[in-house]
């Protein structure tokens, strides 16, 4: 079984000197949130992630609350974020707040085109259709009393139509960046005008963890270093560089232990030290402490849920806690596939539920259909509980191909065509395969049955 960790070093903070910002994004353009986020959680900027057109729905109330409890929402606007239901409903609710425009932090993908008129006008084409596709339904379904959600559909669909132009236009008349622009200026826009970038400092540490030479990189910190030598997220930048580029984990460990002694509420420092002396010191106790207190700072991170679960699953053996706090992680979280891969794990081995365990195990490959981990799980519980061995031989060889050095995979899939298959010859293969990934999987008494001297 292969359980999977969250985010590593860096992650996201939770300070009371520091803004906390809400990004709003279209699932379609999850790889430049990625690269914002993880811009900014390298020099400890909290972002509070929200993905507004997944699978899920989060009320509209709690969405609401959400957004309210952040300093500003930093928007990422595309063609599928103004062509998608969810995010263009709630975004428009909330432009009625009062003053939300003055926290709105808006960044345009070029495919958004909203400064020509036709742009504006394709999107109230786009939903005068998804209007007349809706109405088209309900005329199909006359005498069905049970119509309530189609008429509310309606309803947003005709609200999003007739605001959509003022709401392009109230972006327009801000001053947005372009994706392009941002990186160029290191978000230096969006940090002067949240006022929180004192000398400039955050631009250039994200420009410093974003050079590309490791020589370069280590001269240009040490000087913004000596410039200012106890700020947070410079000191983060260091530990983050330690960690990420040099290995060098005593080093990271020391400077996230400095970082809370002056900030005693930083949590990427908290919780980062407590990754490190659980995965590469296996102080188990210290870490656990540390884990619990970067939740008490920030109770809204999926990743701290996810690795204290794995931590007390594995050394602590409370599977009934570990059980809860992945609740919790997917809660937060409801697309966390780790999360969902982990549950399903600790319900199959400890609790054997093995209806449920699958379950999981699929919805963690529905959202991330290249999880060669899950599709190795899957597998085995499939053949060892299900006896469904023609599609678990399917979903070790789907493992492979997405993952060629998954060792579990080759040795399962060997075990299986041998004992389940009778094919001696394949089987072979894909020992000989993982062995060659890992020899500690040598086994004499299998080699004897496949022939192998």
């Amino acid at each position: 079984m292969t359980q999977s960790r969250g985010n590593t070093m860096p992650d996201t903070k939770t300070q009371t000197t520091q803004p906390t910002i809400f990004i709003s994004y279209s699932w379609k353009n999850k790889d430049i949130a990625d690269a914002i986020d993880n811009d900014w959680k390298a020099v400890g900027i909290t972002l509070v992630r929200d993905v507004r057109d997944l699978t899920f729905k989060t009320p509209l109330k709690e969405f609401m609350k959400r957004v309210k409890e952040t300093d500003y929402v930093l928007l990422v606007i595309s063609k599928a974020y103004l062509e998608s239901k969810n995010c263009m409903y709630e975004t428009l609710e909330l432009l009625e707040e009062p003053k939300f425009k003055d926290r709105i932090l808006p960044i345009v993908l070029d495919d958004a085109n909203i400064t020509t008129p036709q742009g504006k006008i394709s999107y109230i084409k786009y939903w005068d259709e998804q209007i007349k596709s809706v109405n088209k339904e309900i005329e199909g379904l006359v005498g069905n009393t049970n119509l309530s959600e189609l008429y509310e559909e309606l309803n947003q669909y005709n609200k999003i139509r007739d605001n959509v132009s003022k709401f392009i236009a109230a972006i327009v008349s801000m001053r947005y960046l372009s994706w392009d622009g941002a990186k160029a200026e290191n978000y230096k826009p969006i940090f002067d005008y949240i006022g929180f970038n004192e000398q400039n400092i955050l631009e250039e540490t994200i420009r410093i963890f974003n050079i590309g030479d490791t020589e370069e990189q280590e001269i240009a910190l040490d000087k913004l270093s000596r410039q200012h030598p106890k700020n947070e997220n410079v000191l983060f930048l260091k530990a983050t560089i330690a960690y990420l580029t040099e290995k060098k984990y005593k080093k990271a460990r020391t400077l996230c232990e400095e970082i809370i002694q002056l900030y005693p509420n930083f949590f990427e420092a908290t919780y980062n030290l407590a990754y490190l002396l659980d995965r590469h010191f296996q102080s188990y106790p210290k870490a656990k402490e540390l884990y619990e207190k970067a939740i008490a700072i920030n109770p809204n991170d999926a990743d701290a849920y996810n690795n204290l679960a794995i931590l007390l699953q594995q050394q602590f053996q409370d599977f009934d806690k570990a059980k809860e706090l992945y609740k919790k992680a997917i809660a937060i979280n409801p697309n966390y596939a780790d999360a969902y891969n982990n549950l399903a794990i600790l319900l199959e081995t400890q609790f054997q539920d093995f209806d449920k365990a699958k379950e999981l195990y699929k919805k963690a490959i529905a959202i991330n259909p290249n999880y060669a981990d899950a599709y190795n799980n899957l597998a085995a519980l499939l053949k060892q509980q299900f006896q469904d061995y023609p599609k678990a031989k399917e979903l070790y060889e789907k493992a492979i191909a997405i993952n060629p050095n998954l060792v579990e995979a080759y040795y399962n899939l060997a075990l299986l065509l041998f004992g389940n298959f009778k094919d001696i010859e394949n089987s072979r293969i894909h020992y000989l395969k993982a062995i060659e990934l890992n020899s500690q999987l040598k086994n004499e008494e299998f080699e004897n049955l496949l022939g192998i001297k």
